[in-house]
């Protein structure tokens, strides 16, 4: 049986943050950029473009490095501070008016990004059994593209609703608290489940 089902629960609600939160922004990353230079500028799609693989890039980056920290200092310590590093990256997002300064901001982004999906993955295979591991890894997986889903068409409609702002500044404090609710609740049920 799994030793720590607090653990395993709060991190799938934290992939579903993840999933939600990074998503929220992918639908109308193209319409911001367009907010940002104008109607008139005739690269845009290339601008969205160049903004969205900034943040693939420092992520493709990060990853391997990040992975190396997760061996040595565990995937919890990974995990929260990824997501409050997260969170306070996506909050300026709303004040930029810049695409350079956006694209800075989304590369430096994915440095953290670079961080989640290892750290759960990590995290989920330490407290689950090799033979449950395929059914928790394929719960999670579902957790993850409902958090998609749900990202794309809630973001959507916040920006559709409150504008382009309160889409990064709420997605930003709900990573970020995110962060801190795990500092808290992952360290004591890992310290509990020993």
């Amino acid at each position: 049986s799994i030793s720590n089902w607090k653990g395993l629960i709060f991190v799938s609600i934290a992939s579903f943050i993840f999933a939600f939160t990074t998503m929220a922004s992918a639908p109308i990353l193209s319409v911001f950029v367009q907010h940002i230079v104008g109607r008139g500028h005739e690269h845009i799609a290339l601008l969205a473009g160049l903004a969205f693989t900034s943040t693939g890039i420092a992520q493709m980056l990060a990853s391997s490095v990040l992975g190396r920290y997760i061996d040595k200092l565990g995937p919890q310590f990974i995990l929260w501070t990824s997501f409050i590093y997260v969170g306070c990256l996506t909050i300026p997002q709303a004040f930029t008016d810049s695409i350079i300064v956006l694209c800075i901001i989304r590369f430096l982004l994915g440095f953290g990004l670079g961080g989640l999906l290892p750290g759960i993955n990590t995290y989920i295979a330490s407290i689950t059994p090799k033979h449950l591991a395929g059914q928790i890894f394929a719960y999670n997986q579902s957790t993850l593209f409902f958090g998609y889903f749900m990202g794309a068409v809630g973001g959507s409609a916040i920006v559709s609703q409150w504008g382009f702002s309160t889409m990064f500044i709420v997605t930003g404090m709900i990573i970020a608290l995110t962060g801190v609710f795990l500092k808290v609740t992952l360290g004591r049920t890992s310290t509990a489940s020993h």
